[in-house]
């Protein structure tokens, strides 16, 4: 990540999709790259969660029918 400076504007480009934000603030990280990596990994917990959820079920519904 680096501040590039042409015909006295600044900017910052995005090494990983190339997006370019005006003005002189460094970025961390890219906003558009971030809220996409947010979306993927809320995405895939949300996913996890529901795979874990049934699996607790099922042992909730086997203790309290009696079966072990």
């Amino acid at each position: 990540m680096s501040i590039i400076h042409e015909e006295g504007v600044p900017h910052w480009k995005c090494p990983d999709c190339g997006t370019t934000y005006w003005g002189g603030t460094d970025f961390r990280f890219c906003p558009k790259c971030r809220a996409e990596k947010d979306k993927l990994e809320k995405e895939y917990w949300d996913k996890k969660i529901a795979g874990q959820r049934s699996v607790a079920q099922d042992i909730v519904s086997q203790i309290l029918a009696g079966r072990k």
